[in-house]
């Protein structure tokens, strides 16, 4: 016997801040199916949040189908990144996409009702899976500098934040070591918004900053290790990654080539060493 099983044509997702395509349900999936993803505030004091309904497989949110679209509001003022506002994809056996947001603060919560999620000819379908792939190098280049310039954006965000937090435990020549590196990663993101450089510079500025505030770290904290050599009670930092108002909390997990990753990694081991050396820690 041969049971055939509806599955959904394209990958169903929401639009992330700076514009891109997150994921929800996979292009594939059977039906019905249900599938969550935990996201969370942009801002700071940040009181709704807008769910854009996607459909398609491109990365940018521009080059997708969109579906339809609702806000949550009444979100208790917050330092972003707090606030857990879970977004939930159901379909039924028809077809009918329900798509709900619920803040986990306040348990309140809304949603859509889309029912043209399944209603493409498979002719469109397979256009639309085409053009993906047609257009695969130059959406991952727009991805590439998307969150670039978001990382380099965060980063900045986050050195001045770290400067305060450490207060008089940050030397004054680190504080000055950092400032000109500061200055470049700002200058450089302005460029790239402006599209007057390449990226490759940014990602270099980016790269060098990262690796002063990681000497900053080497001399504020020296050789002190957690007890059992366990991890500390800070929470670690997002990943990255952005939904209409917020950031991802949670990612899918799914195979991916970590080949980019390994070389990272190896050029941050090589870079600590580095700053290791530099500052006489064995």
């Amino acid at each position: 016997d041969i049971m055939l099983i509806d599955v959904t044509p394209l990958t169903l997702g929401v639009e992330t801040e700076g514009g891109v395509f997150s994921e929800v349900l996979p292009r594939g999936s059977a039906v019905p199916w249900q599938a969550k993803r935990i996201f969370t505030t942009s801002a700071d004091a940040q009181d709704a949040i807008e769910v854009v309904v996607l459909q398609g497989e491109r990365p940018l949110a521009k080059d997708n189908k969109k579906l339809g679209m609702f806000r949550l509001d009444d979100i208790p003022a917050a330092p972003k990144g707090v606030p857990k506002i879970e977004v939930t994809f159901d379909i039924n056996v028809e077809g009918i996409l329900t798509v709900s947001a619920k803040d986990w603060g306040t348990s309140q919560e809304k949603s859509i009702r889309i029912e043209d999620t399944a209603s493409l000819e498979d002719r469109e379908v397979q256009r639309i899976l085409d053009e993906a792939e047609e257009k695969w190098n130059e959406d991952e280049e727009a991805k590439f500098q998307l969150e670039l310039r978001y990382a380099a954006a965060n980063l900045l965000e986050q050195t001045d934040l770290n400067l305060v937090e450490l207060g008089y435990k940050a030397p004054t020549d680190a504080r000055l070591a950092l400032e000109p590196k500061m200055e470049e990663v700002k200058v450089c993101l302005a460029e790239a918004e402006a599209e007057e450089q390449d990226y490759f510079k940014l990602m270099d500025a980016v790269d060098s900053l990262r690796f002063e505030l990681m000497k900053l770290g080497l001399r504020v904290y020296g050789k002190q290790v957690a007890p059992d050599g366990a991890p500390g009670p800070a929470k670690p930092r997002r990943e990255g990654g952005v939904t209409g108002g917020g950031y991802i909390l949670k990612e899918d997990s799914e195979p991916y080539d970590d080949s980019y990753q390994k070389q990272q990694e190896e050029k941050w081991k090589n870079l600590r060493k580095k700053a290791e050396k530099m500052y006489g820690r064995n």
